[in-house]
């Protein structure tokens, strides 16, 4: 079960500017909990606005873009550390009108298989209007050189928040995991999706990536050597 802190998710300065003319609506966010149990801590996030939980009641979000939003709840869910928690509501959003959307979060063992749902492998079907994922593998091992190379982007990353730079580079997130090795716990580390993009969390690069990204960037440097 993943247990990362939904502070790590949503890192960082984010930048992005809605363009002028595009403001519409807003949106009444409820949020609701699969099981019923009770939200620690987490974000809730409506493109560039975030905002921290528990939320009682609704949350009104206003001067949103006219377009299809991905409103998103990271939350951890109960005492000692707890569950991470997800949810999104694919919304759309219409000027000058209040729009109500309930998202609904539940527990996330597998973050992989959570972004498929609507983010289907590059060759599977696709629903309607579903984004494709990249053609980068994930859910693997990273290992060797590559978690060095891990270990300094997200050192550069760390620093940049730190001395407050324009639009800092968020860092590569892994999954540790303890997995069986000849009988033993052994420690590994994954990549996932998570591990170059955002949770919906808008950035200012495209496709909510996490860093500055083209071919050969440095971004791409954050795990290639």
């Amino acid at each position: 079960m993943l247990k990362r802190s939904a502070a790590a998710i949503v890192v960082g300065v984010l930048c992005a500017m809605h363009p002028a003319g595009a403001l519409a609506g807003d949106l009444e966010v409820s949020i609701a909990v699969a099981d019923g149990k009770s939200i620690t801590s987490g974000t809730l996030t409506v493109e560039d606005q975030s905002f921290a939980l528990p939320i009682g009641g609704k949350k009104v979000v206003s001067g949103l873009p006219d377009k299809r939003i991905a409103v998103t709840v990271d939350a951890i869910v109960g005492e000692k550390g707890g569950v991470r928690y997800l949810g999104v509501a694919d919304i759309k959003t219409l000027p000058g009108k209040t729009v109500p959307a309930t998202v609904t979060i539940a527990p996330v063992a597998d973050i992989e298989a959570f972004c498929s749902g609507c983010h289907p492998n590059k060759g599977d079907t696709a629903k309607h209007n579903q984004i494709v994922r990249d053609v980068h593998a994930t859910g693997k091992e990273l290992t060797g050189r590559y978690l060095d190379q891990v270990a300094k982007y997200n050192a550069a990353a760390e620093l940049q928040r730190k001395e407050k730079a324009k639009n800092p580079q968020l860092p590569i997130l892994l999954d540790k995991r303890l997995v069986k090795v000849g009988g033993k716990d052994v420690v590994k580390f994954f990549y996932t999706c998570e591990s170059c993009h955002t949770a919906h969390v808008v950035t200012p690069w495209a496709r909510q990536i996490r860093g500055p990204y083209r071919k050969s960037s440095v971004f791409c440097e954050g795990c290639h050597y």
